[in-house]
């Protein structure tokens, strides 16, 4: 049960019985007529008296319980409501106790010693004082446990004061300390960022010092190489030295056999013994001079050598000076030329009006590697078929591409796949030709290479004949610089001249048998009295893959070659342009 309900239930019943026992005294049986005209009142036997008492006893016993925990919780934490409480109990404690000591008072007394006053006027009295007492001698008690709770916590707060003014020095000291060092690590950056600035020039210099003994480290390393080869050869010559060496000391130690072999006969032979001495004295010498002459050869082998080295490089020098004044000397133009060159007939079947209409050309042009690829390269009115017949490229049903060899050979090798063309340049064209056989195709120069070789010593063969119109094209040549040596232009001369005239699809070849290109048009000067032939060079980065094509077969079920005539038609359209 709550304690607080317990309280209000005791006090309730303790002022009931308190106002029943008002004029009433232990042991009394009868109503007594009160001195002095007090009211009657009731008797109460000692058993109910006591019984009070002890419930009184109680009560107090439940009230100073609940004061000393009030007491408690105020001095954790102060609380007006909690100390109006602790007022209210203490005054109900007083009450209680009062009313107990009246009670016991009330149990002893006897009748004689009530004296003038009147039992209530006495009990008024006895429980007025005995509250007084009561609640004096409580508040004394709380006034001095305030006392003490108020000593106790100025000790405690007077020590934690003392600690933080402990506290606070330290701190002012280590602040203190924290800003001295402050500004020494301050004043120490300062002088680590100079001398840091100092380190970073210094470490320049020294990358500029390391690169420069890297460089001479690299030097000394060749030069280390050759005297390392140097000194191989010297070990070469010390072993063999040395075996030599191993020789004469082996000679030396069957020379000390004998002599000894002459001690032990020394008596007896006294004179073979200096004999012996003798021979030994000049094997000495003989090896002193044989120290001295290895010596001597090793120095002279070693000069040897060297010259040796400088021999052989000079023969290497003098080799690839051979080999380019042969390369430059060489003159077998006519034999390559004559183990490359093909025959390339052209039929080309126009279907007509009344008649069909036929165009049939030849031409010897040599085999050529270009791009990895051998093909017969050729003006592309040539490789068409109308540079002899003209031809409309409309409604071709026949077409005829054939190589074989110059000499009239019956081998004969058919072109059915396509006609290939030159990008940037529409007037040449090019047939791959990788199954003929018995013929070696010439090298291509580029452009590039012309440039860095010159122009000199040029051939050119008419596309007509199998070498028997040809010539050397000195003087006659030169390089267009302003369009980045894309063409090659030989001078004709005048109308009447009797030198060979390049002409539109013959070829030129270097004296060293190499394939320069084949002249793709003729210009005309001073109303025709001068001419000047266009040649056309491929350039270094040249590939098969970039260019572009014309199929030369026929789809199924088509009666013409639509695929050759259209793609003849539109390369026209670029010469045209």
């Amino acid at each position: 049960m709550n304690r607080s309900i317990l309280i209000v239930i005791c006090d309730f019943l303790v002022s009931s019985m308190l106002c029943m026992m008002t004029g009433m005294a232990p042991g009394s049986t009868g109503v007594v007529g009160s001195r002095g005209g007090g009211a009657p009142g009731f008797g109460l036997d000692a058993a109910t008296t006591l019984t009070l008492v002890n419930e009184l006893h109680n009560r107090e016993a439940l009230l100073e319980q609940l004061r000393s925990r009030l007491a408690a919780a105020q001095k954790k934490t102060a609380d007006p409501g909690r100390a109006e409480l602790m007022d209210k109990v203490a005054g109900e404690l007083a009450t209680t106790r009062t009313r107990a000591a009246e009670l016991e008072r009330v149990l002893s007394a006897k009748r004689a010693t009530t004296g003038e006053l009147t039992p209530a006027q006495l009990k008024q009295q006895l429980q007025e004082e005995k509250l007084r007492y009561t609640t004096t001698q409580i508040r004394l008690d709380d006034a001095r446990a305030l006392l003490d709770d108020s000593e106790s916590s100025r000790k405690r707060i007077s020590g934690r004061l003392d600690e933080l003014r402990g506290e606070y020095m330290a701190a002012s000291r280590r602040l203190d300390q924290i800003n001295t060092r402050l500004a020494s690590t301050q004043k120490t950056l300062s002088e680590r960022e100079y001398t840091l600035k100092s380190v970073g020039a210094e470490l320049d210099k020294a990358k500029s010092e390391l690169d420069l003994r890297e460089r001479a480290l690299a030097e000394a390393r060749r030069i280390s190489g050759a005297e390392r080869n140097r000194a191989e050869g010297m070990e070469r010559d010390i072993s063999f030295l040395r075996g030599k060496l191993s020789v004469v000391e082996r000679d030396l130690a069957e020379s000390r056999d004998r002599i000894d072999v002459y001690k032990r006969e020394a008596t007896a032979r006294e004179i073979e013994r200096n004999e012996a001495r003798r021979q030994l004295t000049d094997t000495k010498v003989m090896l002193k001079d044989a120290v001295g002459e290895l010596s001597k050869v090793r120095g002279e082998l070693v000069k040897t050598k060297v010259e040796i080295t400088d021999v052989k490089v000079s023969a290497a020098r003098s080799e690839e000076k051979l080999a380019a004044a042969r390369e430059q000397l060489r003159f077998d133009i006519f034999e390559r030329y004559a183990a490359a060159a093909l025959k390339l007939n052209i039929e080309v079947i126009e279907n007509g009006l009344i008649f069909d209409h036929k165009a049939t050309t030849e031409f010897c042009l040599p085999l050529v590697e270009l791009d990895g690829r051998p093909v017969v390269i050729g003006d592309f009115h040539m490789m068409a078929g109308d540079a002899d017949t003209p031809l409309s490229f409309k409604q071709v049903k026949s077409l005829n591409y054939a190589l074989r060899l110059p000499e009239g050979a019956s081998a004969v090798t058919r072109i059915k796949e396509k006609m290939m063309l030159f990008a940037d340049e529409p007037r040449m064209a090019a047939l791959e030709a990788a199954t003929v056989p018995d013929r070696k195709p010439l090298p291509t120069i580029s452009r590039e290479e012309l440039l860095k070789r010159g122009v000199g010593d040029l051939f050119l063969f008419k596309s007509s004949s199998f070498g028997r119109e040809s010539a050397q094209l000195d003087g006659r040549c030169s390089i267009d610089f302003a369009n980045g040596g894309k063409y090659l232009f030989i001078r004709n001369g005048s109308r009447g001249g009797t030198e060979l005239r390049a002409e539109t699809g013959d070829s030129v070849v270097t004296k060293e048998g190499r394939f320069v290109g084949v002249v793709i048009g003729v210009e005309s000067e001073n109303m025709g009295r001068r001419q000047t032939a266009r040649c056309y060079v491929v350039g270094d980065k040249f590939k098969w893959d970039d260019q572009l094509s014309i199929p030369l077969a026929k789809p199924m079920r088509q009666p013409y070659y639509d695929e050759f005539t259209s793609g003849v038609r539109r390369n026209l359209d670029r010469i045209a342009r």
